[in-house]
């Protein structure tokens, strides 16, 4: 058996003989909060010297940390001439440069470089290899050349605008100025002259010499040229949308509304009474707004804007008002004959087909009683042909047959693959421009023969192949 042990379990009696007492709980907190409103007394007389003594020192050494001065060199304006007319102005140019310190092998970036860039090889390396943070490869070019090298995906090589000095005169340079400005096209390299026995032929104009400079938008490209001599004829003043000599280029824009305010703002001349939309029983172009006007030498233009599922996907972006030229349009007296030309003559495809007419498509060609059958042929790049028929009214007049090359009713589409004449229009109707195809030398910068002729309704076309 086991013995109790009681004493484990005696009750623990209080100590009788302590007399001090420990620190009150109140006195603790009273001291606890003179201390922390003393803190704070300390804060708000720091918050109130840096708010009203001296704040201006504090701003600027906090702006000192964030912000620091860039002398950037001012854009160079235009210089114009006594009737107001531009004889030189600055227009943005692509210019590639690199930060070597970003490229892993300089010797890869400048092979795949050189080629694009035209420049030798080993100069590229030198740059590349560079100790500094920043080196010129190319300046000023244009925008195609900064394409293709953004194509490249070259770590350490970048792209950046830089203004360049653009001298046109006379008229090419109200009209330059008219596309750049209204319409946001960009220019692409300088002002080109040209003259000689190949520019000659390929343009059938005896003495021809005429100024021209290229502009982009977008993907697209256009060329307006300027004949010093001869001198043509101006566009007919009484021109109407059903006459057979009628082309204009399509604009896209994202923003029919801000781009018909824009338009009224540059006091264009209108050719529609205002912009339309095309009714919805249309399937093919239900939907669509669109306006036509013209630019200062009487050419007809049009903005135009898809509504969603209508068109090239890419004219649904909302990055630029103006966005790029999905087609050209031509008024001609038969389909039929029309795409015996273009389509069984030049290999361009059939990619649409539909029949216009009402109130909304009177208003827009500002031809009354209008009824269109409207056929769209592609290539497998570049804007579309959009073939014009007016099946009502029946009164659109011919082109000229005297129409030239200088003349400003004259339009000419530019295709690749310059065909031998004969087969072109002993085949396909039409008539020469240029007596055979040309050899071109500089005539036409980037490719070696080209052909000028016009379709059976007297529009130009010029085939080039390199």
């Amino acid at each position: 058996t086991s013995e109790a042990q009681p004493e484990r379990h005696a009750r623990r009696q209080p100590n009788r003989h302590r007399t001090g007492r420990g620190p009150h709980p109140r006195r603790r907190l009273v001291g606890l909060l003179v201390f922390v409103l003393f803190l704070f007394s300390l804060l708000l007389v720091r918050v109130a010297e840096l708010q009203t003594v001296s704040p201006e020192r504090y701003v600027a050494f906090g702006e000192q940390q964030r912000v620091r001065s860039i002398d950037l060199p001012a854009a160079r304006g235009s210089i114009l001439d006594r009737n107001g007319e531009d004889l030189a102005l600055s227009v943005n140019q692509t210019s590639v440069y690199a930060n070597p310190q970003e490229v892993t092998d300089p010797v890869a970036a400048a092979a795949h470089l050189a080629p694009v860039l035209a420049t030798d090889q080993n100069e590229l390396v030198e740059k590349l290899s560079d100790d500094s943070e920043f080196v010129y490869l190319v300046r000023q070019q244009p925008d195609e050349l900064g394409e293709a090298v953004a194509e490249l995906e070259l770590e350490g090589v970048h792209l950046m605008d830089e203004p360049a000095r653009f001298e046109p005169s006379g008229d090419l340079a109200r009209s330059v100025r008219f596309f750049v400005d209204v319409l946001g096209f960009a220019v692409e390299g300088d002002v080109s002259e040209h003259a000689g026995r190949p520019f000659e032929l390929l343009h059938g104009l005896f003495g021809a010499r005429a100024r021209s400079a290229r502009l982009r938008l977008g993907r697209e490209r256009i060329e307006l040229t300027e004949y010093l001599a001869p001198r043509g004829r101006p566009y007919p003043v009484d021109s109407r949308g059903n006459d057979r000599w009628f082309q204009h280029i399509a604009v896209i824009t994202s923003d029919m509304a801000a781009a018909y305010a824009r338009l009224r703002d540059r006091a264009v001349a209108h050719a529609s009474t205002g912009p339309q939309r095309l009714p919805d029983w249309n399937p093919g172009a239900g939907g669509i707004r669109a306006y036509y006007f013209r630019d200062p030498d009487g050419h007809f233009l049009e903005v135009l804007q898809f509504p969603p599922g209508k068109g090239d996907p890419r004219w649904q972006a909302r990055d630029a008002l103006f966005l790029g030229i999905d087609h050209t349009a031509i008024v001609v007296d038969d389909t039929a004959r029309a795409l015996a030309f273009y389509r069984a003559g030049l290999g361009l495809a059939v990619a649409g087909q539909g029949e216009n007419h009402g109130e909304e498509q009177e208003h827009l060609n500002n031809v009354f009683g209008a009824r269109l059958r409207i056929t769209t042929l592609r290539a497998t790049a570049g804007p579309g042909v959009e073939l014009l028929h007016y099946l009502a009214p029946r009164d659109g007049r011919p082109a000229p047959l005297d129409l030239r090359a200088n003349d400003l009713a004259h339009w000419q589409t530019t295709i690749g693959g310059a065909a031998p004449a004969a087969l072109l229009v002993d085949q396909h109707g039409g008539g020469l421009v240029s007596p055979d195809v040309v050899a071109l030398g500089d005539a036409v910068p980037g490719y070696a023969r080209g052909l000028m002729l016009r379709d059976p309704d007297g529009h130009a076309v010029r085939a080039v192949g390199r």
